[in-house]
């Protein structure tokens, strides 16, 4: 059984978990932590908590997958690019300066940029 201790940092993925569906919440003072242990450790719970482990595993299985790292790391950096293109129009022009002399520019320019703009 898992048991997630309430804190301020999260895992990107973190956010689609949720209390008492893939985890026990534990607070982050732990003040409720003989609770939640006397609520594992009790029989009559035992329904509640197979579930919570199938649908804990369910989750696992289609989102802690390699295919499914990669796609979640796309979609940070893509959004991270759409962030930058509200906050900084010119950043483009800037990365471009910079990336004209370096010696990777031929793979990254063939690769990710046409006519002045990313390829997405």
């Amino acid at each position: 059984m898992i048991n997630k201790v309430d804190r301020n940092l999260l895992n990107y993925f973190e956010s689609e978990l949720q209390p008492w569906v893939h985890y026990i919440p534990v607070k982050k003072d732990l003040s409720d932590l003989e609770e939640m242990a006397a609520f594992v450790a009790d029989s009559k719970n035992d329904e509640v908590l197979q579930n919570m482990v199938r649908v804990s595993n369910e989750w696992c299985r289609s989102k802690m997958t390699l295919t499914q790292f990669a796609i979640d790391l796309l979609h940070v950096v893509l959004s991270y690019v759409e962030f930058i293109r509200e906050v900084d129009e010119g950043w483009f022009n800037q990365w471009r300066n910079i990336t004209q002399h370096r010696k990777w520019v031929p793979i990254v320019k063939n690769v990710l940029f046409k006519d002045g703009e990313i390829k997405l």
